[in-house]
């Protein structure tokens, strides 16, 4: 014969049970919190370190505006130094011209 139990102790029985549960489901959350706050503070961590490189990096580029301004002004430097060089050309060549004139003019003088 199956043994009885009082109702009031069975209910009691019960709610110790559903409280227990509830308990345990409230430790496994906050384990869970925890484990979730010490993942997201890590991956904070990491995120400041990629930040403070990403600002280390920036601080040694320039912006396109500024890359294209001093492209030009490189580009106007080699034209001047090439202009220079040109005209260096022309004058040593004009000098060697009037050298070997002046040579064979003297060399062929007879006075």
């Amino acid at each position: 014969m199956p043994e009885t139990v009082p109702l009031q102790s069975h209910l009691e029985m019960l709610i110790r049970e559903l409280e227990k549960r509830i308990e345990q489901r409230f430790e496994a959350s906050g384990t869970a919190i925890l484990l979730g706050r010490e993942a997201v503070d890590a991956r904070l961590t990491l995120l400041n370190e990629l930040r403070g490189i990403v600002t280390d990096r920036l601080g040694n580029t320039i912006t396109r505006p500024e890359h294209d301004k001093l492209a030009g002004e490189v580009q106007e430097l080699q034209r001047t130094q090439a202009n220079r060089d040109g005209r260096m050309w022309v004058v040593s060549g004009s000098m060697s011209t009037i050298a070997v004139l002046a040579m064979w003019i003297i060399s062929h003088w007879k006075p």
